[in-house]
């Protein structure tokens, strides 16, 4: 226990009965918006840069249906922070857990076309990482390009849901008609 917190714990009664003064109340309230302005701008110019790169992306490389990725094995964390690398380990895990639950998946084949964005959105998102390693490798690890790195994680996971919710809706629609004979699989 540090000294702060010593003399909490000692002087908790007369600390809770002090009136605070308005000028430290408007001191505190004000360093606490500044915080949060700068976090959301950090935040926003993140997922803006990602977004933007992703757009470009997109139209200069535009892919094909069949989109075939083998499973992410190491991540690009590992070098930098233990702690990072095993909640980069999870996102890998959950990815490839995730691609293969929805490998496993089979809908009726007249419906292909619909999962055409989806995998675009995905060969987008792996150009992406692509495009972040060869930075890490340039100019080393940065917190913003960290942080680009567990976005791009979270932003697949998202993409993959979607994607499994799309198909769980179309295999609940398609249930009362007959489609066995005309289902297929997905190649993400």
């Amino acid at each position: 226990m540090d000294a702060l917190e010593k003399y909490i714990k000692e002087n908790r009664a007369q600390l809770d009965t002090e009136e605070w003064s308005e000028y430290n109340q408007m001191a505190i309230n004000k360093r606490f918006k500044e915080i949060r302005r700068k976090r959301n701008i950090r935040l926003v110019l993140s997922a803006s840069g990602i977004a933007a790169l992703l757009v470009i992306a997109f139209f200069l490389f535009p892919g094909n249906l069949k989109h075939q990725e083998s499973p992410q094995k190491q991540g690009l964390l590992l070098a930098f922070d233990t702690e990072l690398a095993k909640q980069e380990a999870g996102y890998i895990q959950l990815v490839n857990q995730s691609k293969e639950s929805i490998r496993q998946q089979r809908f009726p084949a007249e419906y292909e076309y619909m999962f055409s964005n989806f995998i675009k959105q995905l060969e987008i998102i792996d150009r992406q990482y692509v495009i972040l390693s060869e930075q890490v490798e340039r100019v080393g690890y940065t917190p913003e390009l960290v942080q680009q790195i567990i976005y791009n994680y979270q932003l697949k996971l998202s993409v993959l849901e979607m994607l499994q919710n799309e198909i769980n809706k179309i295999n609940n629609l398609s249930k009362s008609t007959n489609y066995e004979n005309e289902k297929q699989k997905i190649s993400i």
